[in-house]
């Protein structure tokens, strides 16, 4: 888990989460740090995966020429014997003990002989299931993005993604 080995744009969405989610659970590296995945064990791992993957947790997604009947009764026969939800370790119960707090901030690092620039904005926004959302989603179309590969180029809705 060295950092020179994981991809630029991973690297750049751990430092984005760790500077506006300082000091809370979202704000953490879902990689994590070698020094701590070294000290993991299979019983440590096994102990984990019975805890997290729950049936209120997992998503079950199909597309395509699929036969309904047949993948429910695919799905029941292969997670009929994933445990249902402990509430003590729910994701509502844990976001309640230690919720993410947004904290607006500014992170700068300059590496002068790379190739690239790898930048990310973020801002405090609205729940999906808030009525506000809308006119957020509304002006991140309006910022626009860019990515490597992107070609509206000249033709992006935002005048930082033309000149990028």
């Amino acid at each position: 888990m060295k950092a020179g080995s994981r991809p630029s744009s991973e690297l750049l969405f751990d430092h984005l989460h760790a500077t506006a989610f300082q000091y809370s659970p979202l704000g953490r590296t879902v990689a994590g740090t070698a020094a701590n995945i070294s000290t993991f064990s299979k019983e440590m791992l096994v102990d984990y995966m019975k805890a997290t993957f729950r049936g209120p947790r997992i998503v079950l997604a199909a597309s395509g020429n699929v036969n309904h009947e047949e993948l429910v009764k695919t799905a029941t026969a292969a997670f009929a014997a994933v445990a249902d939800e402990d509430p003590s370790t729910s994701v509502s119960t844990l976001i309640k003990a230690d919720p993410a707090r947004f904290t607006g901030s500014y992170v700068h690092d300059r590496f002068p002989d790379a190739t690239l620039c790898n930048m990310a904005v973020a801002f405090k926004a609205a729940p999906a299931s808030d009525a506000d959302s809308v006119p957020f989603m509304v002006m991140q179309y309006m910022l626009g993005s860019m990515r490597k590969g992107n070609d509206t180029g000249v033709h992006a809705a935002s005048p930082l993604a033309q000149i990028l």
